[in-house]
């Protein structure tokens, strides 16, 4: 190599080595996670590259030392240095400070308002075993979803347990190599956490503090969607797990095999009829209702389930009509039979509630005056541009003058003393115009689930579950990172790409100075 060659590359390795060092405090203290492995090799690989340069332009760093240049050599240095600094100490502190910003798409760094309200809630000291030794991926994980609730409560902490020095306590909550190792302990109770998750973890703390389960009886005979079923889109298995999480026993009940409704029913729930009641059974809910008893009924547009007169009673009918919203934000998604709804009444059930909840072929609902009881609330209701069409089996589907325009009811509510006047205890009565959105298919879908869980906590007056829940989250795996591969991934961002990045600047820069 020639000496003009080497005195270059002696350049070029300087001022890497000199850019390195002066990069290494800030990196240090910007990320304030301790000292790296990587901080040592940069610190090495500075002194080397500036060694270089001394060894190989030796006439010229004593030049550049003494020379007239040195004045602004150091003061463009130390501006550098300083305008770094400024940026390290502001990363510094925000590390360092409480106030955070979820930045994630689907929130991941922030408690749901069910969770915050259970936390808040707790009845006495929680303790959460994890059976994952300190620092690996699973237990910094729930290290850090556990400090989310620990901001609104101080009865919850973590410990971390070792099975094999500690095989009595995980005997004691069988705890296995295969199986969930994690336990939610209060008191003498205990609940298994089948998934690292903030609805799973919520969930099991609503477990242990919800006390008394209530049941609710979902009527069969007549077509309704079945609660076993997991493969048809009208199935009932997903409501199903969501309502025993809540704390509810739902079960099956075929009325024609009874006199008259259990005593331990919290609520009667009719889904989507594809039958006429028979007398018999009409009868036993209407004596339910006169009683001050809890009914939710979910119809299906085109079905008639005999149930006019009982509604009517009570100042709901049942339109037979089909909304259509050609023009709504769904309508060329899912086509102009789902509507969606962001209009809710001012009710316990729809406060603070702002999602959308989406009703596939739902029937309009007209409230009625009766004397003696109020006319009941339309808690939802479609926006403007729909209507409810008539001739809705002819087709193209077109609005006709005479039909109804949105906004249309698609949820009834009604309650009121009962006509016989004999009974303390206030009669609810929910309709909903729509089935199919509580079944497989569609309860999943924005606020669906929330909204009728909702509405079951409110006519079973259990009004702390009036909330909305967390939804299973796409989490980012970053999440799951060990505190080893935090720091590694720090470093790389923060550290070796601006390193990286100036180090190939400030070499550009040398090798054409010196041509």
């Amino acid at each position: 190599m020639s000496e003009s060659r080497t005195k270059t590359a002696g350049r070029v390795l300087g001022a890497v080595g000199l850019t390195a060092l002066a990069l290494l405090p800030f990196a240090y203290f910007g990320i304030g996670m301790g000292w790296h492995w990587i901080f040592s090799v940069q610190l090495g690989a500075g002194i080397l590259g500036v060694a270089a340069y001394l060894v190989t332009n030796v006439r010229e760093a004593r030049a550049a030392l003494t020379g007239r240049g040195t004045l602004f050599v150091t003061s463009t240095v130390l501006s550098s240095l300083f305008l770094l600094g400024g940026v390290a100490a502001l990363n510094y502190l925000a590390l360092r400070s409480k106030i955070e910003a979820d930045l994630t798409r689907a929130g991941i760094f922030t408690l749901s308002p069910d969770s915050v309200k259970t936390a808040q809630a707790l009845p006495g000291e929680v303790e959460i075993l994890a059976f994952y030794p300190p620092g690996s991926p699973e237990y910094t994980f729930l290290e850090n979803l556990v400090g989310l609730y620990q901001r609104y409560t101080d009865k919850l902490r973590l410990r971390s347990v070792d099975g094999a020095k500690e095989p009595l306590l995980a005997e004691k909550y069988k705890v296995r190599e295969q199986s969930s190792r994690v336990v939610v302990v209060l008191g003498d109770a205990y609940e298994k956490v089948d998934e690292l998750s903030e609805a799973a973890l919520t969930n099991a703390l609503l477990r242990l503090a919800r006390g008394e389960s209530r049941t609710l009886y979902f009527v069969v005979g007549h077509g309704e969607s079945s609660l076993g079923d997991a493969k048809s889109e009208r199935g009932l298995a997903t409501l199903k797990e969501a309502l025993e999480t809540e704390g509810y026993q739902p079960k099956e009940l075929a009325l024609l095999r009874l006199p008259a409704l259990p005593e331990d029913a919290a609520v009667v729930i009719l889904a989507g009829p594809q039958a006429p009641y028979l007398p018999p059974e009409i009868q036993i809910l209407q004596d339910y209702l006169d009683k001050g008893g809890r009914l939710i009924v979910l119809l299906d547009a085109g079905v008639d389930a005999g149930l006019g007169p009982l509604l009517e009673r009570y100042g709901i009918a049942a339109d037979d009509t089909l909304i259509i919203d050609a023009q709504g934000q769904l309508a060329r998604v899912y086509g102009p039979a789902v509507p969606a709804v962001l209009r809710y009444a001012k009710h316990p059930i729809t406060e603070g509630f702002d999602l959308a909840t989406i009703y596939p072929t739902v029937r309009s609902l007209t409230p009625l005056n009766v004397q003696g009881i109020d006319r009941p609330l339309p808690l939802a209701l479609t926006g403007e541009t729909s209507w409810a069409e008539t001739q809705w089996m002819q087709q193209p589907v077109g609005y006709d003058d005479g039909e109804k325009r949105g906004p249309l009811p698609v949820v009834l509510l009604q309650q009121a003393p009962r006509p016989s006047g004999t009974y303390s205890k206030e009669m609810r009565l929910v309709v909903f115009g729509d089935a199919d959105f509580i079944g497989q298919r569609w309860i999943g879908e924005l606020g669906n689930r929330d909204f009728f869980l909702n509405t079951v906590a409110y006519v079973s007056e259990r009004f702390d579950r009036i909330t909305i829940r967390p939804k299973g989250r796409a989490a980012s795996r970053l999440v799951f990172l060990s505190d080893a591969q935090a720091m590694l991934l720090r470093v790389a961002t923060l550290d070796l790409l601006p390193l990286v990045l100036a180090a190939l600047g400030v070499a550009v820069w040398t090798v054409r100075r010196s041509q």
